[in-house]
């Protein structure tokens, strides 16, 4: 876990935050400006209602047929996230 978060604090500029070795787990933020997370998933738009449910709206939205689906959202304090639905075969 240790190389992992100076990995991302070295590549990505984030911050240590808290880490409960333990349960493997490590909290980070960071102030990069324009920083989006992706999220792979299965099918976006499964994806997206589930956040629909918890009143978050994708900002936009994107189809490169046979390659890829996206959908960029922001968390409550305006951090850019995607999901990623992979078209390829």
């Amino acid at each position: 876990m240790d190389a992992s978060l100076a990995w991302y604090r070295r590549v990505l500029g984030f911050e240590k935050k808290l880490v409960l070795e333990t349960m493997r787990f490590g909290e980070v933020a960071t102030s990069v400006p324009g920083l989006a997370v992706g999220i792979g998933v299965r099918d976006v738009r499964t994806a997206l209602a589930g956040l629909a449910a918890e009143e978050v709206e994708p900002y936009e939205t994107q189809d490169i047929p046979d390659v890829v689906k996206l959908a960029w959202f922001k968390d409550p304090d305006g951090n850019t996230l995607f999901f990623h639905e992979s078209l390829m075969e």
